[in-house]
């Protein structure tokens, strides 16, 4: 093909894809309107009655303490099906993993059944990461 026609063939191309066509940018400085619901009963919670700092740290010392922990590596089929389950139920994951874990611990049958799967997925993990650490130094070489 000549360069006359690639170019031609290139522009008919062009005049041909639609384009869709994008509403008009909000102006993201201007402030939005306040919701009229509070937060209070959009999640059905119960609003507290003395707004004191006293009554708050009260009620917040009445909640189990929580810790962040570090990040969780999942394998990528897991991580998508866990992670889909957990918007359709509208929790987190760290939510979902703390409710298995409370339930498991009254079950020591079951609690025992995951021990030996985490331990069979541990030693995949282990032998993966070794076949991926002797892979890059082939590489290197």
């Amino acid at each position: 093909m000549t360069q006359n026609n690639s170019d031609n063939v290139l522009a008919k191309l062009r005049d041909k894809r639609s384009r869709a066509t994008v509403s008009a940018r909000e102006d993201v400085l201007v402030p939005k309107p306040e919701p009229t619901e509070s937060l209070e009963s959009e999640n059905n919670l119960e609003p507290v009655q003395d707004n004191s700092i006293e009554a708050l740290q009260k009620e917040l010392a009445s909640f189990p303490e929580t810790v962040r922990h570090s990040g969780i590596v999942l394998e990528k089929g897991i991580d998508r099906d866990l992670t889909q389950f957990c918007r359709d139920n509208k929790i987190t994951v760290e939510l979902f993993l703390e409710a298995a874990w409370c339930l498991s611990d009254l079950e020591p049958e079951f609690l025992e059944r995951i021990l030996v799967e985490a331990k069979q997925r541990y030693n995949s993990r282990k032998q993966a990461g070794k076949t991926r650490r002797l892979l890059t130094m082939l590489q290197k070489q």
